[in-house]
């Protein structure tokens, strides 16, 4: 699942970054209002985390502008000492919840759950890519209907390319925003991945995770409709 993080100082951008990933969240970061909106409209995040007080345009104006477009995805405002007051507007502006900040961590990733698990009763939670099906809710994948028995790590890892069809992931970015782990060597990514293309190939889906030299690794179909090969 992708998640979007709004806040104006980086490092604490980070920490929720990392604390979204216990939520079993990859999460991109922005910096300022108008950004979540440009981000908000081209990607489809599980959920976004904003900060009311942003650069350019703030959150809670952020957060009407999204519902006046029609986003429906779940918004958890924070703010440095949140009042009721402050509550209310974001509520009033199409906020699923509002957290004052600082806040205990395990209080913030039960509230970001929450609102998934809401969320997840009204949009599909199976992504398809190619022959290979990956259920969100349940974290189960399987390829043309046979179910796959991947480790936590295959499944996070499998997960990530999907959600982000396409598009390359670093392996730095994969052990810290995926696994959530900054203590493996970016060549474990390299192991999990040639795991992960041994328990495909038996149905020739392999070839859909393809090497980015000198980037990491991205998931696509189009190779595997075109029956092209892929590097490493």
């Amino acid at each position: 699942m992708r998640a979007l993080i709004a806040h104006p100082h980086p490092a604490v951008a980070d920490r929720l970054r990392h604390l979204l990933a216990q939520a079993h969240c990859i999460s991109e970061t922005v910096g300022d209002g108008l950004r979540v909106i440009r981000y908000a409209q081209r990607t489809r995040y599980a959920v976004i985390v904003m900060h009311m007080h942003l650069p350019h345009l703030d959150g809670v104006s952020a957060c009407r502008e999204l519902r006046l477009r029609g986003c429906q995805t779940p918004i958890l405002l924070v703010a440095d000492g949140c009042t009721v007051e402050d509550g209310v507007k974001g509520l009033d502006a199409g906020a699923d919840d509002c957290l004052s900040m600082p806040f205990e961590p395990s209080e913030f990733v039960a509230r970001v759950r929450a609102l998934i698990r809401r969320d997840w009763t009204h949009r599909s939670s199976v992504v398809h890519v190619g022959p290979i099906e990956l259920d969100t809710v349940t974290r189960q994948a399987s390829v043309a209907g046979t179910s796959l028995h991947l480790t936590p790590r295959e499944y996070a890892l499998l997960e990530a390319l999907a959600t982000r069809e396409g598009r390359p992931l670093t392996r730095q970015y994969i052990l810290e925003s995926v696994w959530n782990d900054d203590r493996s060597y970016s060549n474990t990514v390299d192991v999990f991945v040639a795991q992960l293309r041994r328990k495909l190939r038996p149905y020739g889906a392999d070839s859909l995770i393809r090497t980015v030299r000198g980037v990491g690794y991205m998931l696509s179909a189009d190779d595997f409709l075109a029956g092209e090969g892929v590097d490493g």
